[in-house]
């Protein structure tokens, strides 16, 4: 089962997605996000 997403998972949420920014071309982003850049993303994640 998966879980909604809460405010703790931010932090795991950003490193994982400022990986594929820094490593690879499968993003529009060129810089690393920070964790309230992520939250104001719709992703539902509230900071």
């Amino acid at each position: 089962m998966i879980r909604q997403v809460i405010p703790a998972d931010a932090a795991a949420i950003v490193t994982i997605y400022n990986h594929y920014v820094l490593n690879t071309c499968v993003t529009f982003k060129e810089q690393e996000v920070t964790k309230e850049q992520m939250a104001g993303n719709n992703t539902g994640l509230q900071a």
